[in-house]
């Protein structure tokens, strides 16, 4: 796509979606974001306080 602007050949793929499997990846990936998001603070901690040695 260029500029953002989708051409008709850009989202042709979408004609033979099937909807409810649309939302239920929907739904899949807001809960995969909800977790990440829940444990970012913790993720964040250990990523700044831990040290690793090369071995």
């Amino acid at each position: 796509m260029s500029g953002g602007i989708s051409h008709r050949k850009d989202v042709e793929y979408l004609e033979g979606c099937n909807p409810p499997l649309v939302e239920r990846n929907a739904d899949e990936f807001k809960r995969l974001h909800d977790m990440l998001v829940a444990v970012d603070p913790s993720a964040e901690r250990a990523e700044k306080h831990t040290q690793s040695r090369q071995l």
